[in-house]
């Protein structure tokens, strides 16, 4: 979709997303139906369901010539000397050589001024709706939620913080609140209406050190829905179902994740914190373009090997605010590493920092 609606009150987004599905359009057809024309961009016309000829978007473009075989590379060379027309010409020659097809187009806003088709999959692909995913979300994870972010209409990332179920670790979460600052267990889930990015959820620890939090994953908590099975309930359950799962392994990963960081923490390093950044690099995977980033986030006040996790993570929060996902979710990953790094590393570190292996720890 074209709207982006992010909000901290899931309630909000609930109402949008249902403003924004009742623009939504889905039509069952096949590909033999299909007749392709140019306009200055393409457009799809479906006779047999009275489908006008209608604006297809890049992604939707893109999603038919993967169907029709067509090399994705070839399309954008097109594209790229402007020859639509050529490009409309080879969609309907592919569309008649190949046997005929199931197909599920997703319109947006086909009584608008400016419909367009935002998304076309074989129809054997299972769509989870975003409303009906919010709905599901609201429903598992809403009861001891405190905190709700990242909710982005069309293909959003949500993450619901502050769901402990045991109420000892809660109160220990307060020992540990002086030495590293809040923190809530918190659960995941992306969703994508258009199929651009996968239906996946996992299990996060959530900081308090910036608006934005720092996030700390469990790699070994994670799913991933595939959208081919079909089954009794279909997708919308299985993401039920998954959530739950993670529902109930958010406390143990949060206990886990906060012994790690506690044991940071016991860690004091020396004065060479660029060397301990250039030495932690090779087994974190941090490319050298982070490493200046990282040292300017390191606060002087924090003399432990958990003062570079918190600069790894605050610089990964920054390059997340400037839209650069990638390289934010590449610290993300090494911040984790961190944390799940053995004994012998993390001596190596604080020696490269200048701190005598003698007085380590």
């Amino acid at each position: 979709m074209s709207t982006t609606f992010c909000t901290t009150k899931l309630d909000d987004a609930l109402k949008k997303a249902k403003e924004m599905s009742e623009k939504g359009h889905d039509i069952l057809t096949s590909t033999r139906n299909f007749d392709f024309k140019c306009n200055g961009g393409i457009y799809l016309a479906d006779k047999k369901n009275k489908l006008d000829h209608t604006r297809l978007n890049q992604h939707a473009i893109f999603q038919v010539c993967k169907m029709l075989k067509i090399p994705i590379q070839w399309v954008k060379a097109k594209q790229e000397l402007q020859d639509p027309g050529h490009l409309a010409e080879s969609l309907n020659r592919h569309v008649k050589k190949l046997p005929s097809m199931g197909v599920l187009l997703r319109g947006w806003d086909m009584r608008g001024k400016d419909p367009f088709i935002r998304a076309v999959f074989p129809d054997n692909v299972a769509v989870l709706d975003i409303y009906d995913a919010l709905k599901a979300l609201k429903v598992k994870l809403g009861g001891r939620v405190t905190q709700w972010q990242y909710i982005i209409i069309g293909g959003f990332t949500l993450r619901a913080a502050g769901l402990l179920d045991n109420d000892k670790l809660a109160e220990k979460r307060g020992v540990y609140k002086k030495r590293l600052g809040e923190m809530f267990a918190g659960v995941q889930a992306s969703v994508s209406e258009t199929g651009e990015f996968p239906i996946s959820g996992d299990v996060f620890v959530w900081r308090c050190i910036c608006e934005n939090g720092a996030v700390l994953q469990d790699q070994d908590l994670s799913y991933s829905l595939k959208r081919t099975e079909k089954e009794e309930g279909g997708l919308n359950k299985r993401f039920r179902d998954m959530l739950d799962d993670l529902r109930r392994k958010a406390t143990p990963a949060f206990a886990r994740h906060v012994k790690r960081l506690s044991n940071l923490s016991m860690r004091p390093v020396g004065d060479n914190r660029e060397k301990c950044i250039h030495v932690a690099a090779g087994n974190l995977v941090l490319p050298g373009k982070f490493r200046e980033g990282i040292l300017s986030a390191w606060q002087p006040k924090e003399n432990s090997l958990f003062g570079l996790w918190n600069a790894i993570t605050r610089h990964g929060q920054v390059l997340n605010q400037q839209g650069q996902f990638t390289g934010s979710y590449t610290l993300q990953k090494a911040a984790g590493r961190l944390a799940e790094s053995s004994p012998r590393f993390l001596d190596l570190l604080q020696d490269a920092s200048g701190l005598k292996a003698s007085t380590n720890n």
